[in-house]
């Protein structure tokens, strides 16, 4: 594969610049009226978050780390309502599959030094809510959302969602934002426009972008999604 580009040539992407400024050490923790039943709340967006019906998608996405960007084309498919295998496609005939279902996340083949989002960006960043088991404990009301809070060992996810969608998620430890995924839709889609997803701690981002969502008339064979490297 051939070798990744210059830093600073990724970093002069609009795409990315738009972000550059968001400072994940120093972010302090919102807050807002409280909300009465934040557990019905995620109960409510996990049941409504992912479509009814199987889909294949097409994307573009993009990857950086300390060592350059990468950049590659994308295909989806998707079975209602957990169940997502996504092939990505990168220069130099690199290519990866992933499965993610409620079993967890596998994966076939590589792309040199990629390394994913954890399953509940990685979902997230399909507009699809699986925060784990634990049900968020609290809750508030922002400007533009409700935000949830869901205790994960050390650290808290804050979900950030709007009616039956979900628009952005946090890892925190206290003030500190770790980890941040930020969702894009138009209205009335099925699935979002784009999500970018970032991780202060080991410096890397993920972007993709959607450019083709079809309906399909059968579920897809469950086999494509039993891969056989557990992460």
């Amino acid at each position: 594969m051939r070798r990744r580009r210059p830093v600073a040539r990724w970093l002069a992407l609009p795409w990315a610049a738009a972000a550059s400024g968001i400072a994940g050490c120093s972010k302090q923790v919102e807050t807002g009226p409280p909300l009465a039943d934040a557990s019905a709340v995620g109960a409510r967006v996990r049941a409504a978050t992912g479509p009814a019906e199987p889909f294949r998608l097409r994307f573009d996405w993009r990857y950086v780390d300390e060592k350059g960007p990468l950049s590659g084309e994308g295909v989806a498919r998707y079975n209602p309502r957990d169940s997502l295998r996504l092939d990505l496609f990168a220069p130099g005939d690199a290519s990866m599959g992933v499965s993610l279902t409620p079993s967890g996340l596998a994966t076939l083949g590589q792309i040199e030094d990629v390394r994913l989002p954890g399953p509940v960006f990685l979902y997230a960043m399909a507009g699809i809510f699986r925060p784990g088991a634990a049900p968020p404990t609290r809750g508030f009301v922002t400007d533009s959302a409700q935000a949830l809070v869901i205790p994960a060992g050390s650290d808290s996810l804050f979900a950030f969602v709007q009616g039956s969608r979900i628009l952005g998620l946090e890892e925190r430890r206290g003030s500190r934002v770790r980890r941040r995924i930020e969702v894009q839709w138009d209205a009335a889609a099925a699935w979002p426009r784009s999500a970018e997803y970032r991780d202060f701690v080991e410096s890397r981002r993920v972007r993709w972008e959607l450019t083709e969502a079809t309906e399909v008339l059968t579920r897809h064979a469950a086999e494509i999604y039993d891969l056989p490297h557990r992460m």
